[in-house]
């Protein structure tokens, strides 16, 4: 593997890794919105 290749990938995996992490906060969000709404 070349440099570039390596550093291309790493900083795709990070972006990965960051949407992932979004994704989740937001899911996690949303069933705690819903849980408050919900004990009303």
């Amino acid at each position: 593997m070349h440099k570039t290749e390596t550093q291309q990938f790493s900083k795709f995996f990070l972006k990965n890794l960051k949407i992932k992490k979004t994704y989740y906060n937001i899911k996690k969000s949303n069933l705690e919105e819903r849980r408050l709404y919900s004990s009303d």
